[in-house]
This record gives structure tokens, sequence and C-alpha cells, in this order.
């Protein structure tokens, strides 16, 4: 059976996390996926989405070649921080899947900070309180 053609309208992220920490809005499986496959690295955090489609494996990068991939990680008093779309991941499971995002400039960041998420595109949907802390070094 072919994959129906998937609505871009709009894309809602409910969650951001580094590598190497547990995303609360996926499976267990996934998570333990990451967990494994994905330790904490400064430059690898990653999204997840509402509209995520089960069994559609191109979703995410056709999604990005349509509205662009880039954001900017914002706290007052502190130097943006620039991430940009790098590809997808999963566990092959079929029931969870997650933007990989690189940040360009993980210097600039500050640990223990919230961080507000800001699409550089009107095309994303950011959930209050999605926010992005990078752990303590």
């Amino acid at each position: 059976m072919k994959t129906p053609k998937f609505n871009y309208d709009k894309t809602t992220i409910i969650e951001a996390f580094w590598s190497g920490t547990v995303p609360k809005t996926m499976s267990k499986s996934m998570a333990d996926y990451l967990a494994e496959y994905h330790p904490y690295d400064d430059r690898t955090l990653f999204l997840s989405i509402d509209e995520w489609q089960h069994g559609n494996d191109s979703q995410m990068d056709d999604r990005i070649k349509k509205v662009g991939g880039e954001f900017i990680l914002r706290a007052k008093g502190h130097k943006d921080i620039d991430i940009v779309y790098t590809g997808s991941t999963t566990n092959g499971s079929g029931n969870a899947q997650a933007y990989s995002m690189y940040v360009r400039n993980p210097q600039d960041m500050v640990s223990g900070v919230k961080y507000e998420l800001i699409a550089k595109s009107k095309h994303w949907i950011i959930y209050d309180g999605v926010y992005v802390e990078r752990p303590k070094q």
C-alpha cells in the first residue's frame, strides 16, 4: 500500500532535547535507542514533532526541503545560537522519528540556561514551554 501524500502546511514542535538525554514525548523504545546510539554531544540536539506520520520514512527530509530547517536558540542576555537540520533518526520500529539538529556555535551556549527555540520560517509552530537547556558540563 502506498503512503498517502502528507500535508506540510504546518509542523508543530512538541519537544527539543539534547543528544544523550531522555525525550519525554517519545516511546520508551525510541528513548532507549537515542540513549544508546546518540550519546551527549554539544553540537547535536533533536526536535520532536506532533504531525509525525507513521510509516512515511521520507517525511522529515521532504518537509525540510519544502519549508527549511533553520532555527535560533535565544536567551536574554546571551548570544543567539544557530541550529540547522542535518537529518532525522529513528529506531526502526516506525513508532517515532526525530529531527537531528546541528548546533553551529556551541561555544556561545551557557549550560543551565533555558534557551527559547525560534524558527526562521513561519511554517513552524512551537509549543509553549519548549526550550533547550544544555546539560551542565
